[in-house]
């Protein structure tokens, strides 16, 4: 393990002796609203990927290559779980997208970290694994599109934080493919992943974009036809108390009464009067 991971170790055992959460465990806490069995199956992929870091980082290439597949393998099942309480469109659905596409996002940074300096065979196991969680995101977009209209409005925040996450991602990718010793292919594969993401990124704005446009126009429907100025055009439809011209009982119409907008004191109005 490098000085600069043992640091890190150490700094979190401290926060966890301390009762004081540290920025990883606050990072993990994430999880918390995410249905149990999704939750330790995502936390199982981080470890894994914390594992190949670690592993790569010593030289241990069958070992990184494991711990890699490894958490392909729980990102794979957590996605699956996810994906189907969307589609029915579960009370849990949103939580589980949120918990699952936040792991993605921290696994593609995790596992591109990884390509500095790598051989070839823990650079494909990487790029493998960022592919695997670009594709379970998008199944996660897909299932959200799939939903009616009510349904998808639930998971407005879900594609916002996925926007979010693929600005993060082109930029870090970028980075990595002009700083970092990669091999060719690391390199090929990380130019199609940004590709990947900026689609990614497309199709969960245009949902949002959706779901907005569908919130303003409930706003500005009153429910009744309305004319030019937005007033309800039968008298039939207006609100209750509202009925223009028409006599009240006793034969006095609505709308301004005589002198309306003229102060008088009250000792000289009429008996009878409503005053102003």
């Amino acid at each position: 393990m490098s000085i600069t991971r043992k640091a890190g170790a150490l700094a979190l055992a401290a926060g966890l002796a301390a009762g004081v959460p540290s920025a990883a465990q606050a990072d993990r806490g994430d999880h918390v609203k995410a249905p149990t069995r999704i939750a330790s199956k995502l936390k199982s992929a981080e470890r894994a990927l914390e594992r190949a870091q670690d592993r790569a980082d010593d030289g241990e290439t069958a070992g990184a290559v494991s711990s890699l597949a490894a958490s392909r393998r729980h990102l794979a099942s957590a996605t699956g779980s996810a994906v189907k309480r969307v589609a029915a469109a579960a009370s849990t659905g949103e939580a589980a997208a949120a918990a699952v596409t936040r792991t993605d996002h921290r696994i593609v940074g995790g596992a591109a970290a990884i390509l500095d300096g790598a051989g070839e065979d823990v650079s494909t196991a990487a790029t493998t694994t960022i592919d695997a969680a670009l594709d379970g995101r998008d199944r996660i977009v897909a299932a959200i599109a799939a939903l009616g209209e009510d349904d998808k409005a639930d998971y407005a925040d879900v594609l916002d934080r996925i926007v979010e996450h693929a600005d993060d991602e082109i930029d870090e990718l970028a980075e990595t493919a002009a700083d970092d010793e990669l091999t060719d292919a690391a390199t090929t594969a990380l130019g199609e992943a940004a590709t990947q993401i900026a689609a990614t990124r497309t199709a969960a704005q245009a949902q949002l974009d959706a779901i907005e446009g569908a919130d303003e126009a409930d706003d500005e429907d009153t429910g009744y036809p309305t004319d030019d100025s937005g007033y309800p055009t039968d008298v039939a439809d207006r609100p209750s108390g509202d009925r223009g011209d028409c006599p009240r009982p006793g034969g006095r119409p609505h709308g301004p009464r005589p002198g309306a907008g003229q102060q008088q004191p009250a000792d000289d109005l009429p008996a009878g009067s409503y005053g102003t």
